[in-house]
């Protein structure tokens, strides 16, 4: 029975995992509206002020911004709102976005669609400096994949903590009916799972291994500083959703443990691609120099000049 259920849950997350894949691009989507961060990081930042403000959570906002980012890019209601569409136009312009996306759950779809209306009041332009522990995550880069014994391997450009924070706690509310979890928990557990690396930079595996028996006392340190700085409301609750997920025997410790494992490898999976990428990629797969009055000039040309691939001659 056990194993049926488990099969179930991953025949569940498998058509879902193109999704998953292709939100993960905001991790790498810069725009001038946005300050120096990414989209993922700018997410990050508005989130987080809500746990250090100790304002209600607003999980299915946020996540809405970055379902609709991962077709819309940083066209945020803010810039459509700046270029003359009204609030009927610019929350349109965000569901259809939400539409695109066929392997959401309708009761998702409908969630993030409502959340749109909220969306559009509260996303605008870069964000103020938050809270200490949430401009250090933003300024963290993730070690990567290490290995005690092993040389590391630098990987380019460089995953901040707040890009896979945001990332995990999204993947978390898109994953949690899949394990019956809740989604704010699963939200916010995302949002704040590395909280230690706010005060001590990732060595990864390796570094880990070589706190050795000092790691458990350097993490509940680091971790505790960042959870004391929070309003009352939420030391209990994060501190509590921490123990919860130090084993996977609940859902919420699954939901939380599939976005987090999930992320990671979908952050290698980038890596792979960016370094297999090839033009005959662009022209082939993405059409880059498509249908259009100038299109046969433009393979004639690169025909010409030796670019142009075989099958498109």
């Amino acid at each position: 029975m056990a194993e049926q259920q488990e099969t179930a849950f991953a025949g569940e997350i498998r058509s879902r995992l193109n999704l998953l894949r292709e939100l993960s691009d905001v991790k790498r989507l810069y725009a001038y509206n946005l300050g120096n961060d990414s989209f993922a990081t700018a997410v990050f930042r508005r989130a987080s002020e809500e746990i250090s403000s100790g304002q209600p959570l607003q999980a299915d906002v946020w996540c809405t911004a970055i379902v609709s980012a991962a077709r819309l890019g940083a066209i945020t209601p803010d810039v459509l709102r700046d270029v003359g569409l009204d609030e009927s136009e610019r929350i349109s312009v965000v569901s259809d976005a939400i539409l695109e996306h066929e392997a959401l759950p309708r009761d998702l779809r409908d969630s993030l669609i409502d959340a749109s209306y909220v969306l559009d009041k509260v996303f605008s332009g870069p964000t103020p400096a938050g809270a200490d522990w949430v401009e250090r995550l933003a300024a963290a880069p993730r070690a990567g994949p290490t290995c005690p014994g092993k040389p590391r391997i630098a990987l380019e450009p460089a995953e901040m903590h707040s890009d896979h924070c945001a990332m995990v706690a999204v993947y978390a509310y898109l994953l949690a009916d899949v394990f019956e979890a809740v989604r704010e928990d699963a939200w916010l557990i995302g949002l704040c799972h590395h909280f230690h690396n706010a005060y001590l930079p990732d060595a990864g595996f390796t570094g880990e291994s070589i706190l050795g028996s000092h790691l458990e006392k350097v993490v509940a340190s680091t971790r505790r500083r960042v959870i004391s700085s929070l309003p009352e409301a939420f030391h209990e609750r994060v501190a509590e959703l921490f123990r919860e997920i130090e084993s996977v025997s609940s859902p919420l410790a699954k939901t939380f443990h599939a976005a987090d494992t999930i992320d990671r490898v979908v952050q290698m999976e980038h890596y792979q691609r960016a370094g297999e990428f090839e033009v005959r990629d662009a022209l082939l797969d993405l059409n880059l120099v498509h249908e259009g009055p100038a299109q046969a000039f433009q393979h004639e040309l690169l025909e010409s000049i030796g670019v142009l691939p075989t099958s498109l001659r």
